[in-house]
């Protein structure tokens, strides 16, 4: 695998990398392209990114290794010192390496993290998906729709300091 990854500006990056996929599934092998690019701004309050990659991957509930092209777009905000909220979206394409199979999901949602001490971050996320499979053996246009959310708590362990030689 190789890539570049220039920095545009203090703000500005590009970056993008390519290789290839090996795997071993079910007694077939698949060799595929990978590639993931994207570019981003960062300041000192605001992250926004657009990506996007190819490549294998499996999925719930569906048998079998897909091909997937996968497109993202990122917005985060700092409100306060102790507040960041973020938005995100993502937009799934993948197919099946041996049959029709088709597979499309849009998902989308956001949240906020929250500075509660120095050492301690609560998250609350919440996000949508919308999935729809077409052409599948193994199954009938299997569709989902859900919505789902999750609070967390990260705890970040403070440095260790060596003493002085």
């Amino acid at each position: 695998m190789g890539g570049l990854d220039f920095h545009l500006s203090r703000s500005w990056r590009v970056w993008g990398n390519g290789g290839v996929e090996f795997s071993d599934y079910e007694e077939e092998s698949h060799i595929v392209e990978s590639v993931n690019t994207g570019i981003g701004y960062t300041s000192r309050n605001t992250l926004l990114s657009l990506t996007y990659q190819r490549g294998l991957t499996s999925e719930i509930g569906i048998p079998g290794l897909l091909q997937s092209d996968i497109a993202n777009a990122s917005l985060g905000y700092r409100i306060t010192r102790r507040i960041d909220a973020k938005l995100e979206s993502y937009y799934y394409r993948s197919s099946e390496q041996n049959g029709d199979g088709l597979l499309k999901a849009l998902l989308g949602g956001g949240g906020l993290e929250f500075a509660l001490r120095r050492d301690l971050l609560m998250s609350m996320h919440a996000y949508y998906q919308h999935q729809q499979a077409y052409n599948f053996s193994s199954f009938e246009n299997l569709g989902l729709n859900c919505f789902t959310g999750y609070l967390g708590f990260q705890y970040v362990f403070p440095a260790l300091r060596r003493s002085g030689n």
